[in-house]
């Protein structure tokens, strides 16, 4: 029995390959041997030319697998970061009021925690 991974995503497929695969390789993974020419021959020249998107390195003959994994990662939004939402918890209405109101609250509850008490004007 294999033990669960931590780790948001995981990709058993690509977790056997070496540290630097062939597009071949790599094509097998993603999207399965039967469909793997067809993905390296038409798509995979499109996600190359996305930026992220890890190139070959001429040195080990390969493209780095933990970058082609981060890249799909971002691509597919499997992070679970979604751009354009705020984090946090939403306070609807809480940014409209005056704020001059809330500048006089806030300095009130600044006086009454320094132990100034408030003076009305006669």
């Amino acid at each position: 029995m294999q033990k669960p991974s931590s780790r948001p995503f995981d990709c058993d497929a690509l977790d056997h390959l070496p540290l630097f695969a062939t597009d071949k390789e790599i094509a097998i993974a993603i999207v399965g041997r039967e469909r793997a020419a067809k993905w390296a021959k038409e798509s995979l020249p499109i996600l190359s030319a996305k930026p992220g998107f890890p190139g070959v390195d001429k040195f080990h003959g390969g493209r780095p697998v933990p970058l082609v994994r981060s890249f799909y990662r971002k691509y597919l939004n499997l992070d679970g970061h979604f751009p354009g939402v705020a984090s946090g918890v939403d306070r609807v209405g809480q940014w409209k009021g005056p704020r001059k109101t809330v500048l006089k609250k806030r300095e009130e509850q600044d006086q009454e925690a320094n132990g100034i008490s408030r003076q009305t004007k006669s």
